[in-house]
């Protein structure tokens, strides 16, 4: 039986897949006007209630240009039952590479994100500003910054808005744009390996039949030995709507036949539903759920400034049958550059239960766009909640 859950802020729900949606309660203000931060989710292994973390981003205060960039960190403490969420800013002293938007990141460790190569400003004649290669590593336990320089880091230099996933060590990064001369990256696909801080180029059998882009997703699955590689947008206008599979072991990237596939929409956003073995060595395992991938977005994007004008994209994406499938949406606010991320189970050993009856996933960030007026930032979090059937 499908849970209704009544709150002032929103009811809503997704018939068929027991999907419920609801903007949280926020107990406190946090940060505001944030388009395109980091956004890292991390299950309750080290406090009874799981916890999500802000990083950085920019307030766009018109199309053509920014506001403001940040380079701080906020902590999101979210209580799922009552539905709010209380915000808690995170000390530190942030290095130059933290401020900014469109960083690639990923978990670095149960205690720590990792960011690099963020756009922080354009020349005036319109041209971005990006970054160093530096990693920027942040402990939110230790509340302290690290900079790693990989080796290989010329392979990051000047570009932005790449996407990564990691698979147990690795990191794997795609996509960009080139920060000189404000083009997609052909074939920008790259590994990182934290453990030797080495960063590689790779050119993977079936690379060259795949066409650049950016703003796009990678997820990849441990147990399949693969990463999904999502949609993305491109400079010389539109979208190019094609998904890729990575296999591991073979190096080789396939383009997916997929169905329903969406349509004419950047910023899609997508992440699996997880639970994570948590060990006494402080590691752990991910294992991810073989049908719940969530995607949201964005923006049909028309590639011409203050012409796009923002979308509500809301569906499932199963992997295993390769179809698309989109749903209702109504009474969430229509935003892009916002970002999705799935918020972990934990498990302490492997003899706890594997039968988990409920994921959820946090997006937070973005502003909405017309043509014919200015950019708002709706500065809210939204809580999504899948359950298996009673």
């Amino acid at each position: 039986m499908q849970k209704i859950y009544i709150l002032l802020a929103l009811i809503a729900a997704i018939s068929a897949l027991d999907i419920d949606y609801f903007i949280l309660t926020q107990n406190n203000t946090g940060p505001q006007f944030r388009s395109r931060p980091v956004l890292q989710c991390y299950p309750a292994h080290l406090t009874n209630y799981p916890r999500c973390f802000v990083a950085s981003g920019a307030n766009f205060s018109t199309s053509n240009t920014i506001g403001n960039f940040f380079n701080d960190v906020w902590e999101m403490a979210i209580d799922i039952d009552s539905r709010t969420v209380s915000w808690h800013k995170l000390g530190g002293v942030a290095p130059s590479e933290a401020s900014g938007a469109f960083h690639q990141f990923w978990k670095y460790n149960l205690t720590a994100i990792a960011m690099v190569a963020g756009l922080n400003g354009f020349t005036p004649v319109g041209f971005p500003v990006c970054q160093s290669n530096n990693i920027v590593v942040y402990d939110f336990v230790n509340q302290a910054y690290q900079l790693i320089t990989p080796i290989n880091s010329y392979i990051w230099t000047n570009f932005t808005a790449g996407a990564c996933g990691v698979y147990e060590s690795n990191v794997y990064c795609f996509g960009g744009f080139n920060c000189t001369n404000f083009t997609d990256i052909p074939r920008m696909w790259t590994r990182y390996n934290m453990k030797t801080n080495t960063l590689t180029l790779l050119n993977s059998t079936g690379l060259s039949n795949v066409p650049a882009r950016h703003h796009s997703s990678v997820i990849c699955i441990h147990e399949e030995g693969r990463c999904i590689i999502g949609s993305g947008d491109l400079f010389a206008g539109g979208t190019l709507d094609q998904w890729l599979s990575y296999d591991i072991a073979s190096d080789t990237i396939t383009i997916l036949n997929t169905t329903n596939t969406p349509q004419n929409t950047q910023y899609i956003s997508i992440d699996s539903a997880q639970v994570w073995k948590v060990y006494t060595n402080n590691t752990y395992a991910v294992v991810n759920d073989k049908k719940k991938m969530l995607l949201i977005g964005g923006d049909n994007a028309s590639g011409i400034s203050g012409t796009s004008n923002t979308i509500r994209y809301l569906g499932q994406f199963n992997r295993n049958n390769l179809k698309f499938k989109k749903f209702d949406s109504t009474g969430l606010y229509t935003i892009k550059q916002e970002y999705l991320k799935n918020i972990p189970k934990v498990r302490h050993n492997d003899n706890d239960d594997d039968n988990e009856t409920c994921f959820h996933w946090i997006e937070f960030g973005g502003f909405e766009e017309n043509a014919s007026t200015p950019l708002t930032y709706p500065n809210k979090v939204v809580l999504y909640e899948s359950c298996k059937d009673d």
